[in-house]
């Protein structure tokens, strides 16, 4: 096939223009994949690190629920050993209004320095569970505050 001028300008340019075009799309396309990427991860990470934030600050405000509740006066008479604390166990610490109110809470009880369950949320608990050998309980008792994480 003879190729004449207009064919032996018009063909090599057009090839030019594809392959330029070509280059610079896979290049493009390379480039903003890796921004997307990069500006994804950096999201995430945020959305991440807001998410664990919002958690253990959720979870220090229901430690400090418990720690308020630890100090009011009818649980400190509560605790006591005589015949009117046993019977307002029952009726003014209200473990199980509480665990219904909060909706958070697994069982709640109220526990001796023996570590005895005097008040639950779950009356089974009350009189038969003993939490003395477990280390929240030990760190509390020993006057230290007990860890989100323990």
């Amino acid at each position: 096939m003879k190729w004449n001028l207009r064919n032996r300008i018009l063909i090599p340019t057009m090839a030019l223009i594809v392959v330029t075009t070509v280059s610079i799309s896979a290049v493009s396309y390379w480039m903003s994949q890796t921004t997307m990427e990069a500006t994804l991860d950096t999201q995430l990470d945020g959305i991440c690190s807001s998410a664990v934030h919002q958690v253990e600050a959720w979870v220090e405000a229901q430690r400090q629920n418990v720690v308020h509740w630890s100090v009011q006066p009818r649980i400190l008479s509560a605790l006591q050993n005589t015949p009117e604390a046993k019977c307002t166990r029952g009726h003014q610490c209200r473990t199980h209004a509480c665990r219904k109110l909060y909706g958070v809470f697994a069982d709640l009880q109220l526990v001796d320095l023996k570590g005895d369950t005097l008040s639950s949320s779950n009356p089974e608990y009350i009189g038969k569970l003993n939490v003395a050998d477990r280390q929240y309980f030990k760190d509390t008792a020993g006057g230290k505050s007990p860890s989100p994480t323990s």
